[in-house]
């Protein structure tokens, strides 16, 4: 039997797909919708405190926007949320920009698709079906199957890595659906298992990978040692590039689902890469409570006449 509070968060949570339901607590987009993170998994009197000055600091810029500059990690996030409204993938979008060790910005990027292609954002689906001229599969034995898959598609838009991710579990469905002793639920629970969408299917360069690109683009400059803020928590084929480039701090604002690179990459080997939950003013708000009603030299002539 679950734990009662363990039921009554999933009884809470609701689904925001169901028009039913959104009268609940959906917590979990509160979080990454939220305008501040703050982070207290401490109880010591010592981390109280400054747990305080933390609210104060929030507080201070909540009744007097502008008063407190942003600090240094509020400053790179907000730069690679800003980048990340520049990718056109449908399903995701992330910002990443790479510090060197002595602080300076070195790269940039976003998830998008090569330089010179079009992503996927900017293809309807009408462009898949009507327009011969677009590259659909490598494989001309596979067009009718992918034709067919589009035709099935629900919405304007495609992810060109779903697509492709059914063809392959098809492909391999059809030798089960070939043997007698594998009936339909038995096809099923194979297809639920095989279900799972591939990366490198992906037509698109994850936000890190095109930061680390840019570098080399630029002649290269060293960042061992350095640091990335991005988004999203890196996935396994990030996470592995960061590895071997020697960037020793990560800081994320939201988790990457189903990952394994916190336990696989992260964790394995003699370096010790430090992976920090982003703390602060988000940019949901940064202008927001960072941005000045009045300069200060304006504000003090206003003052001065009252």
């Amino acid at each position: 039997m679950k734990h009662f509070s363990q039921k009554r968060e999933e009884r809470d949570q609701g689904d925001p797909k169901k028009p039913a339901e959104l009268h609940k607590l959906d917590v979990r987009s509160c979080v990454l919708l939220s305008d501040i993170a703050l982070l207290n998994n401490r109880q010591e009197s010592k981390s109280l405190i400054e747990f305080f000055e933390k609210l104060m600091r929030y507080f201070a810029l909540i009744r007097s926007p502008g008063c407190i500059p942003p600090t240094d990690n509020e400053l790179y996030m907000h730069l690679a949320y800003s980048h990340s409204l520049k990718s056109t993938c449908i399903s995701r979008k992330v910002g990443a920009i790479i510090l060197g060790p002595q602080g300076y910005i070195f790269g940039a990027g976003w998830n998008d698709v090569g330089e010179g292609q079009i992503g996927c954002g900017l293809r309807h689906i009408q462009d898949y079906q009507e327009i011969d001229v677009i590259p659909k599969v490598s494989s001309k034995k596979a067009l009718p199957k992918f034709n067919q898959l589009l035709s099935e598609s629900k919405g304007k838009y495609i992810c060109y890595k779903d697509i492709t991710s059914k063809l392959q579990v098809n492909k391999k469905l059809d030798k089960f659906r070939n043997d007698p002793s594998c009936d339909n639920q038995c096809i099923d629970r194979i297809g639920e298992e095989l279900g799972i969408k591939r990366l490198e299917f992906c037509r698109a360069l994850h936000a890190e990978e095109n930061a680390l690109l840019q570098i080399s683009k630029a002649g290269g400059m060293p960042i061992k040692n350095g640091t990335i803020y991005t988004t999203t928590y890196p996935c396994e084929l990030c996470a592995k590039k960061l590895y071997q480039t020697g960037i020793r701090t990560v800081y994320f604002t939201e988790p990457y689902p189903e990952s394994i690179s916190d336990e696989v990459f992260f964790k394995d080997g003699t370096k010790n890469i430090l992976r920090i939950p982003f703390e602060g003013v988000k940019s949901h708000s940064y202008f927001r409570l960072f941005k000045p009603i009045y300069d200060k030299k304006e504000l003090s002539l206003i003052e001065a006449d009252t």
